[in-house]
């Protein structure tokens, strides 16, 4: 378990969702529809957002004993792998599967089954000017800014049994195990001198500090939380990640009451 005093620190800045009375009338939506005509997306949404400045990040390198899974969220590991050197696909849907069984085996888990990847680059066309008829799967996308996790309590209960057939879903649904939705990140090039992944602690989360919103496409309906700016928020990061340097981080457990919160944060500067 990490104590806030021991690693060193840095100030960056974050994009929260605002503080507004909106969000006491109306949940938070974003609803991205894809334009088939024109073959670029259309975005409609309520999400106000504010960057915050001088938020004060600690530096987890040389200190990855200290950290758990199951308590703080998040933990990195060092392992070289081929994931994210070559997209044809055979060979990338193998070296997906060898990340697969890199987590099963880390977790001790019975079952993992892959979902879904990003490859995201802070460089990158924004989403809504993207034109997706041209895209191929190692066309990167942006960093994602807003302060977020990727699914909330019932979203991550559906996300899990949609992942399920239902002889499987009787099984591991049947109370006897639990089950997690974790991320694997890891860099694609040697080294991170920017953009590094942020990582806040969901101990330092309040009740009131979250705000569910609904995450609509074409394809599928989802349920993400937002998180509001708060001063005793704790936050995490891994100073020049290098690209044999994997990030796993915990986006829903089916023990917790509340889940974890994580974020890539924009190019932080040193104070």
């Amino acid at each position: 378990m990490l104590h806030e005093g021991s690693p060193s620190s840095l100030c960056a800045s974050f994009e929260f969702i605002k503080d507004l009375d909106l969000y006491k009338q109306e949940k938070p939506y974003r609803l991205t529809i894809f334009n088939l005509e024109t073959g670029f997306d259309v975005e409609h949404t309520n999400i106000k957002t504010e960057w915050v400045t001088d938020v004060k990040v600690h530096d987890v390198r040389n200190h990855n004993g200290e950290l758990s899974l199951d308590e703080d969220g998040f933990k990195y590991f060092i392992h070289e792998t081929l994931l994210g050197t070559r997209f044809e696909d055979d060979k990338f849907d193998e070296d997906i599967e060898a990340m697969t069984i890199f987590v099963k085996n880390e977790l001790q888990a019975e079952k993992a089954i892959r979902t879904d990847f990003r490859i995201r680059e802070p460089s990158a066309v924004k989403h809504e000017l993207r034109n997706r008829a041209t895209e191929t799967r190692a066309t990167p996308t942006g960093a994602a800014t807003l302060v977020h996790t990727d699914h909330t309590l019932n979203e991550g209960l559906r996300f899990v049994k949609d992942q399920l057939n239902p002889v499987e879903r009787e099984k591991y649904l049947s109370g006897e195990y639990y089950y997690r939705i974790i991320n694997l990140w890891k860099p694609l090039i040697d080294v991170i001198e920017d953009n590094p992944l942020g990582l806040l602690d969901p101990r330092s989360v309040k009740p009131c500090d979250i705000l569910e919103a609904d995450n609509i496409t074409n394809k599928w309906e989802g349920e993400i939380f937002l998180i509001k700016h708060n001063s005793e928020q704790r936050w995490w990061y891994l100073s020049k990640q290098k690209r044999n340097e994997l990030w796993l981080f915990v986006a829903f457990d089916s023990r917790m009451e509340r889940q974890l919160t994580c974020k890539p944060f924009v190019a932080p500067e040193t104070s």
